[in-house]
């Protein structure tokens, strides 16, 4: 679970979109109160499996001021 405290370097990086990969079988979850922070700081969210999170990451490099949070385990 990607929890509100797991975001802090994040956070102080002040990325306009974080990019959130819940893994190839899409465990990783994010509840609504991290969503809800998130998007309260002005960073657009996109919650994919961890491919698509990779791919769209490596889409937007350098175009965009853009984080990448993966999971990678399951």
């Amino acid at each position: 679970m990607l929890l509100k405290d797991d975001l802090g370097d994040i956070i102080k990086y002040k990325p306009a979109l974080l990019i959130v990969g819940c893994g190839s079988h899409d465990r990783l979850r994010v509840p609504d109160e991290t969503r809800d922070y998130i998007l309260s700081l002005g960073i657009k969210l996109r919650v994919l499996n961890t491919k698509e999170a990779c791919d769209l990451f490596n889409q937007l490099s350098g175009k965009k001021k853009i984080v990448a949070a993966l999971h990678l385990t399951c």
